[in-house]
């Protein structure tokens, strides 16, 4: 009796740590045991014509359900764009094919946030530097309109025998590197760039790596150009801290950055708490330049409090919730776009609708707006 006793109290003891270690899913969150999706094919998103004639850029942050072949499913948009980027975000995901997720070396269905990226003009982005480099040199504009690459560095060679001093011809040289995918070189060519408005290269620097790791399909070579690009922006924003589009585009790099962090990770959602902080910045900055629209403001609220079971299970992480803020700064409605088990959700909700907001505004006039706000549980 005492053995089958014995048995009986290591295999519940057994059960009990593996319950430990299991995730709340499926859909899993991704961390510990639950590995990341990994992408490995899908269409690039396409603009509408409505949104290409406005010029309109940036990043479609969408979570989806990864399941176990690989699929996008049920994906939603967390932070958009509008003129129906949203929509061609969301039909571009649905193309995608992953590596799937494992847990416990099987595969799994999790949750995964994606960036979508809207990005216009030319593979490569550039600056009107380097616009005009091109419109002086058009024998080297040519092969690289056309990619004949070894053309271009060739006749830059033959210029900088000649012009060993002229930083126009490092400025080309960069734009060149990042054309031709050489981003490491590219970087050591910016940083040595000692000509007018250094600002302008460092910005596109950043942008190009940014699209360069949207396109590709490794998932170390993407973060590793998100971090080069991080590197770019902030040496632009040292020489340009109040410039409205360098302080967006780092925040759609920590956004890129932040996709690729566990949701259970503490880092991830300072990392996206900030990205949120330079995009408001960014529209303050452009207000004041003549724009005429500002983000709603919390200006007082209790924080959400985790329930008794969520406690005892060690859950943390975050709900995002869709909010309907009125002209007074009240919460009318709300939604959960992205939740956490065992009543989180519901507690997050009942936080959200008692907070108070200072309005957003168009004009200067208080407007009512959809808010997509972050609820933390730790």
């Amino acid at each position: 009796m005492r053995g089958i006793l014995a048995a009986a109290a290591l295999l519940f003891t057994v059960a009990a740590a593996l319950a430990q270690e299991a995730p709340a899913g499926p859909p899993y969150r991704v961390g510990g045991e639950v590995t990341r999706p990994e992408k490995v094919a899908g269409d690039p998103p396409q603009y509408t014509e409505l949104a290409r004639r406005a010029r309109v850029t940036g990043t479609v942050i969408v979570e989806a359900i990864i399941d176990e072949q690989g699929n996008a499913t049920e994906p939603r948009v967390l932070k958009g764009l509008p003129m129906g980027l949203d929509r061609q975000a969301v039909d571009a995901v649905k193309t995608w094919k992953f590596k799937p997720a494992t847990f416990r070396g099987k595969p799994a269905r999790v949750y995964y946030t994606l960036v979508v990226s809207f990005q216009l003009g030319t593979e490569l982005s550039f600056g009107p530097r380097f616009g005009d480099f091109l419109q002086k040199h058009p024998d080297f504009a040519e092969p690289v309109r056309a990619k004949r690459y070894g053309d271009a560095y060739a006749l830059l060679d033959r210029w900088a025998a000649e012009r060993p001093k002229d930083p126009e011809l490092r400025l080309a040289r960069s734009y060149l590197m990042m054309a031709d995918n050489h981003m490491d070189e590219a970087w050591d060519e910016v940083q040595a760039y000692d000509g007018p408005d250094p600002a302008e290269l460092f910005y596109f620097f950043a942008v190009n790596a940014q699209n360069q790791a949207y396109d590709t399909l490794d998932e170390t070579e993407r973060y590793d150009l998100v971090d080069l690009g991080l590197q770019a922006i902030d040496k632009a924003l040292a020489l340009r801290p109040d410039d409205g589009d360098t302080l967006s585009m780092k925040g759609a790099l920590l956004e890129h950055k932040a996709s690729g962090m566990s949701d259970d990770n503490e880092d991830t959602q300072a990392t996206r708490d900030q990205a949120d902080r330079l995009e408001k910045r960014a529209v303050e900055l452009r207000t004041r330049k003549g724009g005429s629209l500002t983000f709603p403001e919390k200006i007082s609220g209790d924080p959400a409090e985790l329930t008794e079971m969520a406690r005892k299970a060690g859950i943390s992480g975050t709900v995002t919730v869709e909010a309907v803020i009125d002209e007074q700064g009240n919460v009318v409605d709300a939604k959960v776009v992205k939740g956490l088990p065992m009543g989180l959700d519901e507690k997050a909700l009942e936080a959200v609708r008692a907070w108070k907001f200072k309005p957003a505004t168009a004009g200067g006039k208080p407007f009512k707006v959809n808010y997509t706000v972050t609820v933390s549980f730790r």
